[in-house]
């Protein structure tokens, strides 16, 4: 299979889906302790949110890698 094209729907599904959902559920889970409050405590620590955070970051950098 030939590689994608630089802006095809999958990067576009990738940009979404692997790096602006994730980052703006960990904003959302730090600013307001939803999740926190109702089930258990995702990122009890600054550690917890720096590996958490790795996760958009992650997905952004090998997006451009490819």
């Amino acid at each position: 299979m030939p590689p994608a094209e630089a802006g095809s729907r999958s990067d576009v599904a990738i940009v979404l889906f692997g790096v602006l959902l994730p980052a703006a559920v960990l904003a959302i889970e730090w600013a307001t302790g939803m999740c926190a409050q109702a089930f258990f405590d995702p990122i009890p620590t600054a550690a917890h949110v720096a590996l958490v955070g790795m996760v958009p970051v992650s997905n952004l950098l090998m997006l451009l890698h490819l």
